[in-house]
Parts: structure tokens; C-alpha cells; sequence
């Protein structure tokens, strides 16, 4: 029983957290592929919830940055699964886990290297400069 208790309480640690001491575990709750027929662009989304702060710009600018190297590595996979498809990575960054609205932005994987290239400061800009959305994780077919 303390066994069970103890991973309840890590997983809770891990989605909530926005700085992730182990890379190997995805900060992601959950990673939905959606694939569209040319000329739409396809969507991977990242979901993930964290706690706001005082600042809701300030949470997704944290957020964004503490998992780009993650998101790379994840879609990279997936454009090597899906060498013909063109897509785009979206951000859906919940701020309560029993809530399924979320704010969404999508970035290209070559945007999401430039920002992961730059340093901190620079990389919270740029996630800021691109357009964000609310939507409904519901929506997402």
C-alpha cells in the first residue's frame, strides 16, 4: 500500500512540476497525433498542466522553455514516422488537470530548434510572440 501511495504522490511531483530533473520522463500528460489530409497541416499536440503562477504569461513562458529539448525529441520521432506528412507542434498548456480547456500555440519544429538555440530570455520572448489560443482538449478529433 505505501508502494502505491508513493508513485501517486511522483506522478503528481512530475505533471505538475515545470522543471524536470529526469530528461527520460516526458513532462507531457498526454501526446495526441493528428493527421490531416494535404493541404492541411497535421498537429501533434503536448499536453501538459502546470500550476499558474501569478502570471499566466509567465507559467507558459516557463513551461515552453523547460520542455522544448523535450518536444524536439518527441517530434522528431514523430516526423520519422511520418516522413510525407507535414505538421506542426502544439503547445496545450492546462492550468488545472480536471479542466479540459487549455491555451494552445503551434510552432514548426524548425521554430521550436531556433527558440531551444537561443538562451532563456530570448526563448520566453519568442514563445510570447506567437499567437495563443484557447480550446477544448474535447475538440481535438
Amino acid at each position: 500500500m505505501k508502494m502505491i501511495t508513493a508513485g501517486i504522490a511522483l506522478i503528481t511531483v512530475l505533471v505538475l512540476s515545470p522543471v524536470f530533473a529526469d530528461d527520460s520522463i516526458s513532462p507531457f500528460g498526454k501526446i495526441i497525433w493528428k493527421e490531416e489530409k494535404a493541404p492541411t497541416v497535421s498537429l501533434l499536440y503536448l499536453v501538459i498542466t502546470v500550476e499558474k503562477k501569478d502570471s499566466l504569461i509567465d507559467s507558459i513562458k516557463e513551461i515552453v522553455t523547460a520542455t522544448l529539448p523535450k518536444a524536439l525529441t518527441i517530434a522528431k520521432d514523430y516526423r520519422e514516422k511520418h516522413k510525407d506528412v507535414e505538421f506542426n507542434v502544439v503547445y496545450f498548456i492546462k492550468t488545472n488537470r480536471d479542466n479540459d480547456w487549455g491555451y494552445t500555440s503551434g510552432f514548426s519544429i524548425a521554430q521550436l530548434e531556433e527558440m531551444n538555440a537561443l538562451d532563456k530570455d530570448k526563448a520566453q520572448e519568442k514563445v510570447i510572440e506567437h499567437a495563443w489560443g484557447m480550446k477544448k482538449l474535447g475538440d481535438i478529433k
